[in-house]
């Protein structure tokens, strides 16, 4: 008897980190190497978690597939995904691990002065219990981050490498794991720190995007902080300024840039708009506390873009 297998949908397959973020923002300007006032703030986070987030606000089908500890943290983000309605059905517990951490000082600006993690859970998983994980979900579009090791990513990428696939970087020390998967990746996104460190002989941003796209990675959108970003394609080359926004908390602000931008690409939305929409939606989280914004809707976003095009 043939074994059946359901159709793949729009589904989102969204792998990687869901963790616990405390954020200290100082209430003055900050003096380094001494004790400074501070507000501390704690929510669940993680850089897969608040991709699924922005998509799942903007109304895509996702499915958040992640690792937790068996500790009181995890039990937090277990209350917080159901009670915002993201199927916890794919975040694994594992015994005898701590749940996945994210520490960050910011500056009375809300810039980040120095973040700290702690991922251990999702880099001691194993090649063979992703590729369990993967074969029982059925996504055309998946995405993965960095947090993993290199030996489970050339296991996730040899897996998925016929599916629309798409990266995102974590930080310049784990960019440098997503190398195997430049051949095969659809969409990368990263910041320009992490850019250089998966081109590092590379000084120029144009050059450095343009040697991973002839590696075969098919469009790439780098964000600049301050002076905007760069979506970029084998016969495109585009750069925006940020939209104007008051800056509350930029926690969060890169990996809400990277969600709705694929929300517009799910809808095979041209270049130049996604990464208007990516800039208006990151603009947006920037000006609220926290790595989300229960508000975001698509409304509020292309409502922004017109206003300032």
């Amino acid at each position: 008897m043939i074994k059946k297998y359901p159709i793949e949908s729009k589904l989102v397959a969204c792998l990687g980190a869901v963790n616990i973020d405390r954020i200290y923002k100082c209430k003055n300007t900050h003096i380094m190497r001494d004790s400074n006032i501070s507000d501390l703030s704690e929510s669940v986070g993680g850089v897969m978690y608040n991709i699924t987030s922005s998509l799942n606000s903007l109304l895509c089908k996702t499915k958040l597939i992640s690792f937790i500890g068996d500790d009181k943290e995890s039990a937090m983000i277990i209350k917080h995904l159901s009670k915002i309605g993201i199927n916890i059905s794919s975040i694994k517990k594992i015994k005898n691990q701590k749940t996945g951490s994210y520490t960050a000082i910011q500056d009375k600006s809300g810039e980040i002065i120095i973040g700290v993690n702690e991922m251990s859970i999702i880099e001691e998983i194993k090649p063979q219990f992703i590729e369990k994980i993967i074969n029982n979900t059925f996504a055309k579009t998946w995405v993965i981050d960095s947090n993993f090791k290199r030996e489970p990513i050339e296991k996730i990428i040899y897996l998925l490498k016929n599916k629309k696939l798409i990266a995102t970087a974590v930080s310049v020390y784990k960019a440098p794991r997503l190398k195997p998967a430049l051949k095969y990746l659809d969409y990368l996104f990263l910041n320009q720190d992490e850019l250089f460190a998966l081109a590092p002989k590379e000084k120029n941003i144009r050059k450095a995007i343009d040697k991973i796209l002839k590696l075969g990675t098919k469009n790439i959108f780098v964000t600049l902080g301050s002076r905007g970003a760069i979506a970029a394609s084998g016969t495109e080359y585009i750069k925006k300024k940020n939209y104007p926004t008051k800056i509350i908390d930029l926690n969060g602000a890169g990996d809400a840039f990277c969600g709705s931008a694929i929300a517009c690409i799910q809808k095979e939305l041209p270049l130049k708009y996604t990464l208007d929409y990516a800039l208006s939606t990151s603009s947006l989280i920037a000006e609220v506390k926290g790595s989300i914004r229960s508000n975001l809707t698509n409304k509020l976003i292309t409502d922004k873009i017109k206003k300032f095009s």
